[in-house]
């Protein structure tokens, strides 16, 4: 390779490098600040995010934080945890589980766990129907036949693979729902009031609230605590179950990391953690979830620098490929000098005839080129070998002109072709 193509070639390799690695710098920062995560995940750095929350309980000494992406039923209750479920849309169908899943989540609270589950804010009146009918009204049939699949069963309520247990409506379990107010001049489609949560008298917690939604709960059990109410309705409520105990809100604000810069609520937030020293965020339900596949593996056991030391082996095969590590060999004669411009290959044949054999020879030439070439393999071979060596005979004893020698090639070329 030519010292041209060489450094070429390493331009180019710089620029894929350069250009690979700028892209790489733009993803990082795109994920740096977490916006491609949905709303309230701990993931995400920027005001609609909870990473603020996530990383302030992690620098607790006392305190051990982690993420759930992975199905609640995998989930250790040893030592019982305080499970964070922020940002549910209030009006998802996120009240029907499975019966596994429904059993997980009381299997943490029954194991001394905590559950908060905050709903995302809303601003939206309601209408003539409970939120929850309004989605299941809107649905299509193929949203329907796609939860269906996801909770296990097939299109027609069969079950499909593993048995996950007919559907939990969790408002009957828990006995609560959640609605909106109807419009008040039945022309508002939004409320943009500054709410404020007040708490109830004989709780100990901050008297008011900053408060971001219009929703509210409808408690159908006297178990039920209300801790904070908005517009003389309950938005913060919770209640025992077994021996652990159930949190909800209507609002998630409290939580984000908008909150967390401007006025934190660390009394709240400290109440709603109680006194479990572990803290365990569920993104499962965000959509964000974790599959085990070659680079999940690789992280888990530290193969971090087996994978780049393969990546670079790779490259470095590559490069060996396209760039020598040697000098290129120089010739020490000048290769222009082998060829000739303008002449032909049997003009070049002619002229190396010319030096390499004598005139006088010429003929003795061809007739033993024709005898090794034909040799005897066929009958006639050994008659027209005989006739040409009286041509060349002849020849020789005479006169050896140029056209005389023309003559017995001639005649020569006569006998090899005539036939019978």
């Amino acid at each position: 390779m030519r010292n041209g193509n060489r450094w070429i070639t390493v331009g180019l390799l710089a620029m894929f490098a350069a250009f690979f690695a700028g892209a790489a710098h733009l993803f990082l920062l795109r994920y740096e600040v977490g916006d491609v995560y949905p709303p309230y995940s701990t993931l995400r750095s920027d005001p609609l995010g909870t990473k603020a929350l996530y990383e302030a309980l992690e620098r607790i000494p006392s305190i051990t934080t982690e993420r759930n992406t992975r199905d609640m039923k995998r989930l250790s209750v040893s030592p019982p945890p305080t499970v964070f479920i922020l940002g549910v849309p209030p009006e998802l169908a996120w009240w029907e589980e499975t019966q596994q899943s429904a059993d997980a989540l009381a299997a943490i609270m029954h194991a001394g766990g905590r559950l908060v589950v905050a709903f995302a804010p809303t601003r939206t009146y309601s209408g003539d129907e409970d939120l929850y009918t309004q989605f299941r009204n809107s649905q299509s049939e193929e949203e329907e036949k796609r939860r269906s699949r996801l909770r296990g069963r097939g299109e027609d309520g069969e079950e499909d693979g593993e048995d996950l247990g007919k559907p939990v409506d969790l408002r009957e379990v828990w006995k609560i729902d959640v609605d909106r107010p109807k419009s008040p001049t039945g022309d508002g489609q939004e409320d943009r009031r500054d709410l404020e949560a007040m708490s109830v008298p004989g709780e100990t917690l901050p008297s008011s609230l900053e408060w971001h939604s219009i929703a509210y709960f409808k408690p159908s059990d006297a178990a039920w605590k209300t801790l904070y109410e908005c517009d003389g309705k309950p938005v913060a409520v919770q209640r025992e179950i077994g021996d652990g105990t159930l949190v909800m809100l209507t609002d998630s604000y409290l939580f984000s990391n908008e909150a967390m810069r401007k006025s934190p609520e660390t009394e709240v937030i400290a109440r709603l953690m109680g006194p479990s020293e572990r803290a365990v965020f569920d993104e499962m339900h965000l959509g964000i979830s974790e599959r085990q596949g070659v680079m999940t593996l690789a992280r888990k056991y530290g193969l971090h620098g087996f994978v780049f030391g393969f990546a670079a082996l790779v490259l470095l095969f590559f490069w060996r490929n396209l760039v020598r590590l040697t000098p290129p060999y120089e010739d020490e004669f000048d290769q222009s000098a082998w060829y000739s411009k303008g002449r032909e290959a049997a003009e070049g044949l002619t002229n190396l005839l010319r030096r390499s054999i004598k005139p006088s020879d010429l003929l003795g030439t061809c007739v033993n080129e024709w005898k090794r070439a034909v040799g005897m393999r066929r009958p006639d071979s050994q008659k027209k070998l005989e006739k040409m060596q009286t041509v060349l005979d002849a020849h020789a004893a005479g006169n050896t002109k140029p056209v005389d020698l023309v003559l017995a090639y001639r005649e020569m070329v006569r006998i090899t072709t005539e036939r019978k």
